[in-house]
């Protein structure tokens, strides 16, 4: 049976919650949950649809130890403390546990992941590594500079985003006190925060698992209706500064992946956060003056939705 992993805060639950239904809806057989939180520790604040799923054999939720831990780079960020969670998850994670694949939660489940992640996982095995990633970029003559940043000797820098892990090999190779190491090492140069620290300690020794298990959405794409269709996706993720769940990215044509799913899983259309509101209003007034109106199914419901996100109603969602 597979075992998946989530590390999120308060601020990421609906969003993390709508990614965790997605897995649920798509997979063909049941699986395990493990939820690494800032503030919960137990299963109360997951909605029925997650606890009542039929694909759920087990979740778990355990509140994150902070101690006196310091993380990096966080001022302004997309992201919270939390994305650090995973280089914990040894100490969290059960001793019996032998695998472990780890989902940001703005990674979202179009189809059914399991058979490709099994034999990602044979492929792991027989590697002798100890996790597999999506390569992001290569070394090159133009490309050099997060290479230069983590003085990392390889050639290849990956997206963390979706990790799959031998457990048992990390716990072998004593991977909790090494990535620790790191991160108080290169502080304020993991700009990217733990894919950086995950970067340094691998250094091109991964396992360079299929695109379609960690699908980057492009901004710049006009039609993704299209695209999926045209691909053997099964993990669609959200990397960078760019949301479904921001107002332009509302009327952005992948938009219906994240919230059609939201609309399943709390019964309401269009959940729109944003920490930068006065980016949001503006936003907002563009797509209306240029009438970027084509990938937005019911701008009523839309206007409903800023609405709720301006008057601060979507916390309690």
């Amino acid at each position: 049976m597979l075992n998946f992993l989530y590390c999120f805060d308060s601020n990421y639950n609906i969003q993390t919650i709508v990614s965790i239904y997605s897995l649920l809806k798509s997979v063909s057989e049941k699986i395990n949950i493990f939820i690494i939180h800032q503030s919960e520790e137990t299963t109360e604040f997951l909605p029925k649809k997650i606890l009542e799923s039929e694909n759920l054999n087990n979740i778990n939720v355990y509140k994150f130890n902070k101690s006196d831990l310091k993380f990096y780079n966080l001022l302004d960020a997309h992201v919270t403390e939390a994305t650090f969670y995973r280089l914990f998850l040894l100490k969290y994670i059960p001793e019996n546990i032998k695998n472990i694949i780890y989902l940001d939660g703005d990674v979202y489940c179009i189809s059914d992941p399991l058979e490709q992640i099994k034999k990602e996982f044979q492929n792991l095995n027989s590697s002798g590594l100890e996790a597999g990633f999506s390569e992001e970029t290569n070394r090159n003559d133009v490309n050099q500079t997060s290479f230069k940043r983590l003085k990392l000797t390889g050639n290849s820098y990956f997206n963390a985003g979706v990790m799959l892990m031998d457990v048992e090999k990390a716990r072998k190779n004593n991977f909790s006190k090494k990535v620790l190491d790191i991160l108080s090492q290169i502080k304020e140069d993991a700009i990217f925060w733990d894919q950086d620290i995950l970067n340094k300690y691998y250094d091109d020794k991964f396992l360079k698992i299929s695109e379609n298990l960690n699908y980057k959405v492009n901004y710049f794409e006009k039609n993704y209706t299209e695209i999926l269709k045209q691909n053997n996706i099964s993990l669609v993720h959200y990397s960078g500064k760019f949301k479904p769940w921001h107002v332009r990215g509302v009327a952005h044509s992948s938009s219906f992946i994240f919230q059609d799913m939201f609309n399943e899983v709390y019964d309401k259309k269009y959940y729109i956060s944003n920490s930068r509101k006065k980016f949001a209003i503006k936003d907002f007034f563009k797509i209306l003056i240029n009438l970027k109106l084509e990938f937005i199914e019911s701008p009523f419901f839309f206007l409903i939705g800023i609405i709720r996100f301006l008057s601060n109603r979507n916390k309690n969602i």
